[in-house]
């Protein structure tokens, strides 16, 4: 009987080993990226709970500013909210949204500031809507009507927007639409809203 408990305080003591092992390990990963985060943004992402950043140009001013996405503290929470390195600019709340990535899209509207894309994900449904922000009078509006997009295929659309150079405030747009076919990309071009 002494054996076998001898042999289990070995074993407890081999997998306490490999935690703590593994746990130095993440730290040391940690410690690398947080110090990354804070020369990029001066300010440690994982802090506020962060993944998705880009730079730009998104008030006008000829200075490049950080843009980042904050996911929601809760479980339940269901809005992320694209936050500023320059205090002046405002925050953009989310909707249906639990993580994502941004995009730069460039000046889509021509007024001198880069405008912004989202394709929100971590819900549990494959169909998401891409949606694209410009500021105007120092207020985010949505540019054009959010777009079908679903995650799950090889045929997902990962940046589905972009500037037509030949029509001014046009863009041209790429979605996924389910038909008797399957799932199929469609295009179209649209007005960005004034």
């Amino acid at each position: 009987m002494k054996k076998s408990n001898s042999r289990s305080i070995f074993f407890i003591v081999a997998a306490f080993g490999l935690t703590v092992v593994a746990i130095i390990a993440d730290s040391s990963l940690q410690k690398k990226k947080k110090a990354a985060n804070k020369e990029t943004l001066g300010f440690d992402l994982q802090l506020f709970n962060i993944n998705s950043k880009i730079k730009g140009d998104f008030n006008g001013d000829g200075k490049s500013e950080v843009a980042w996405l904050e996911y929601p503290k809760e479980d339940t929470d269901n809005q992320c909210v694209i936050k500023f390195s320059d205090s002046k600019i405002p925050s953009i709340t989310v909707s249906q949204c639990a993580k994502g990535t941004l995009d730069n899209l460039g000046d889509l509207n021509n007024d001198g500031k880069d405008d912004i894309g989202i394709l929100p994900s971590g819900f549990q449904s494959e169909w998401v809507s891409y949606r694209t922000y410009g500021m105007k009078s120092n207020k985010w509006q949505e540019l054009i009507q959010p777009l079908p997009i679903y995650l799950e295929d090889e045929n997902s659309l990962r940046h589905p927007i972009s500037k037509l150079t030949q029509q001014k405030n046009k863009v041209l747009v790429q979605y996924n639409e389910m038909s008797g076919n399957g799932l199929t990309i469609k295009s179209k071009t649209l007005e960005l809203k004034k």
